[in-house]
């Protein structure tokens, strides 16, 4: 039997790719906002137009979200990055000095992001101690903000 890579092999194999920082964002069943750092999204597909995150089992965010849900991807910008940490954090009130607004699904929007990808949950799939979400997109927003990128453990501000 081949040997399997152990998870700190495994962290820091992932940490050597260049990847985009997110925060995916919702409102849960009682209407409190709630939202979560992700580096784990890409694009799926273009006609339909998916999208998909990858999101810890155990993270609140995922309490009673099923197919059809409503939920943003906001594109983490240099103008956020302080952002990355407090939603990272387990703490309750991530969402109580951040500036926000809602779109029209009622899922929390991140002012100053440098994209927004607005989208409906089409599906759920476990996958080791995380779930795969899948969304189709129904709106985009672009701005003018640059990214921030994680790589070698660290965030950076995308260059062209």
């Amino acid at each position: 039997m081949q040997r399997q890579a152990t998870t700190s092999e495994f962290r820091s194999a992932c940490s050597r790719f260049p990847t985009g920082v997110v925060i995916a964002t919702r409102r849960l069943r009682d209407q409190r906002p709630w939202g979560i750092t992700i580096s784990s999204f890409t694009s799926v597909s273009l006609d339909p137009p998916l999208v998909l995150i990858c999101i810890r089992d155990r993270s609140t965010f995922l309490e009673s979200f099923e197919p059809g849900d409503s939920f943003a991807i906001n594109v983490v910008s240099d103008e956020l990055r302080d952002l990355i940490d407090v939603f990272a954090s387990g703490g309750p009130d991530r969402f109580s000095s951040v500036p926000h607004t809602y779109d029209d699904c009622g899922a929390p929007i991140l002012g100053g992001a440098s994209a927004v990808f607005h989208c409906r949950v089409e599906s759920l799939a476990p996958a080791g101690d995380h779930h795969v979400v899948v969304g189709v997109v129904t709106a985009t927003r672009v701005t003018e903000n640059r990214p921030v990128v994680y790589y070698g453990k660290r965030c950076s501000v995308a260059t062209a």
